[in-house]
């Protein structure tokens, strides 16, 4: 995809898709469909295939599945890029389109009840002409709801300072779906982050500026790899 791309460029790139996309077997539980399970489910797939290290890279509710693994399996992982995501749930957070008071939430709660995932990706963009055509990753209604139920309350602010592998922290300066003081958060609370603003971009800076966002990943991936 257009994430994995610039970073298969890099070297060894492994995607991790959530149970129930992608064509894999359905989550069977509430308990399998978790942010927690699937952060550990990142660890098995590492051991499983015999990687000693690696360099995280999670975009949006990503980033969330990221920080968990993170904090339950640091000597794991070389570096953590956290993009366009946050540490805390959206419950205060009328700026987000998901917030129920935002004017534009009943366009959403619409647009995914009806499977019309592109108008939601296409509100949160800065330029919404160039993620149209974004795939999903054909997450399944019961994946998106567990995600909408689990969100709100996320509580991972007061970890951030046990953090200790290097971080990279990216937001878009016009991000609609998780606004960009949550990826200040981020960098303020970790260790020696680096955070950097993609200023013409919304919640898909690897979209709206696919060079820059290349640039910037193969330069802290060098640093840590």
């Amino acid at each position: 995809g257009p994430l994995a791309g610039p970073l298969s460029a890099l070297g060894r790139a492994v995607v991790v898709n959530p149970r129930g996309s992608g064509g894999s077997s359905p989550a069977v539980s509430e308990d399998d469909r978790s942010i927690q399970r699937l952060a550990d489910d990142l660890e098995s797939v590492r051991r499983a295939m015999g990687i000693s290290e690696w360099v995280v890279v999670g975009q949006s509710l990503g980033g969330c599945v990221g920080l968990l693994h993170v904090l339950c399996h640091g000597p794991s992982i070389a570096g953590l890029v956290l993009s366009c995501t946050t540490a805390r749930g959206l419950g205060d957070e009328r700026m987000s389109v998901y917030h129920p008071e935002n004017p534009d939430n009943s366009l959403v709660r619409e647009a995914l009840a009806a499977g019309r995932s592109s108008e939601v990706r296409q509100l949160v963009a800065h330029r919404p002409e160039l993620v149209a055509d974004e795939p999903s990753g054909g997450l399944s209604p019961e994946r998106q709801s567990a995600f909408a139920q689990e969100l709100p309350g996320l509580a991972l602010l007061g970890h951030l300072g046990s953090i200790a592998v290097p971080t990279l922290v990216v937001g878009g300066r016009h991000d609609r779906a998780i606004p960009i003081h949550h990826s200040e958060e981020l960098a303020d609370g970790i260790p020696g982050a680096r955070l950097v603003i993609f200023e013409g971009s919304g919640h898909f800076p690897y979209l709206e500026e696919p060079a820059s966002y290349a640039r910037v990943l193969a330069e802290f991936i060098a640093d840590v790899a």
